[in-house]
């Protein structure tokens, strides 16, 4: 089964009123969701950015949401599921 991809969408400038749009589309439904005005993001590459940050990654509620862990402790993880698969068990 592929992995869900998520989708961001378009940016647009309208020029009139001088404020981003992201627009896309939601169920089958476009949505336009105003990102903020020209004068907040320059560049179009500044809108897209900021967009992003507006939409919300998909709810999976088959896989439950794991705490934050440190560096150290995932590093630790790795290195011990390494350590198990390569068969050099010292036992």
């Amino acid at each position: 089964m592929r992995k869900q991809r998520q989708q961001f969408g378009g940016v647009f400038l309208n020029k009139q009123r001088g404020i981003w749009y992201c627009r896309r589309t939601i169920n089958g439904k476009r949505d336009y969701t105003p990102i903020g005005k020209l004068s907040e993001y320059p560049t179009k590459a500044l809108a897209r950015l900021a967009s992003h940050s507006l939409i919300a990654p998909p709810a999976n509620p088959a896989t439950p949401a794991k705490p934050a862990e440190s560096a150290v402790e995932a590093s630790d993880d790795i290195r011990d599921v390494n350590h198990q698969q390569s068969g050099m068990d010292s036992a």
